[in-house]
């Protein structure tokens, strides 16, 4: 159900990653080939967003698209204003990467956008690389511990955006790479929901953030309600640890299911 219609080509190639899997006390590491990829080449004027955005209800954007350069953060900012002017729902994983870009140009970048933004996803790291508010002192192995910072940086994204009016974020206690507790928290209508904490034993570490969001995505044009819509998210991004590879192969009924076992229990 992919429409590949409007895909433009061009570039010399693809931009790839290399995945590293660590183990035990061998950290997972990423390395990524973007350098003069088709996307990393492209200009912002290829787009033309009102044909591409034509009859969209929501348009997603990752933060890694803006840290490939200048030419791409112009070409977001772009797509963002138009969705703003055209009642689109903008919904954006903040989803920062310190290899790609500073911390300071992403703030730079992401305060121009913000204003546009409408549900935005943020974890460990990212509220303050990108948006400058402090929720996590960085400690992997006790983000669930600092849930009452979490809460309150995601109450002040909404602060000091009135226009967000989601934000959801995965806090993790990370004990070695195979080992963790995952939950997640949401803000909606200055309300906080937590989802399941589930322990896990992972499979491999990848793309449960990518999961993470398009659980959230699922449950928001469901309209599920909050909590419901973080249970949804979180269960999706934690199956996502049992296969490997970068794709969630699950089904509806599958992440459902999770939902109701006792694999997730509030604490």
């Amino acid at each position: 159900g992919v429409d590949t219609q409007k895909i433009l080509w061009g570039g010399p190639r693809l931009g790839i990653y290399f995945f590293e899997k660590g183990a035990s006390v061998r950290n997972t590491n990423v390395v990524y080939d973007r350098a003069g990829s088709s996307f990393a080449t492209m200009k912002a004027d290829e787009f033309d967003w009102p044909v591409l955005l034509n009859d969209i209800n929501y348009f997603y954007f990752s933060g890694i698209t803006p840290a490939i350069g200048s030419e791409q953060q112009a070409a977001v900012f772009a797509a963002c204003q138009y969705c703003s002017d055209h009642n689109i729902t903008v919904i954006c994983d903040m989803n920062f990467r310190e290899k790609m870009w500073s911390s300071e140009a992403a703030q730079a970048f992401f305060k121009t956008v913000m204003p546009f933004i409408d549900v935005c996803i943020a974890n460990d790291e990212d509220f303050e690389a990108t948006l400058g508010i402090k929720a996590f002192d960085g400690n992997m192995a006790t983000g669930i511990d600092q849930l009452a910072d979490f809460k309150e940086g995601m109450l002040e994204v909404t602060r000091r955006w009135p226009n967000v009016h989601t934000v959801a974020s995965v806090v993790r206690n990370i004990h070695s790479v195979e080992e963790s507790q995952w939950t997640a928290l949401l803000v909606q209508n200055d309300k906080v929901y937590q989802g399941p904490t589930f322990d896990m034993h992972i499979f491999e570490g990848v793309a449960a953030g990518d999961a993470f969001g398009a659980g959230l995505v699922h449950a928001l044009i469901h309209h599920f309600e909050p909590q419901r819509t973080i249970n949804y998210a979180i269960s999706a991004s934690v199956l996502k640890l049992t296969i490997g590879g970068d794709l969630n192969l699950v089904t509806n009924a599958e992440v459902e299911a999770s939902m109701k076992t006792n694999s997730g229990v509030n604490r």
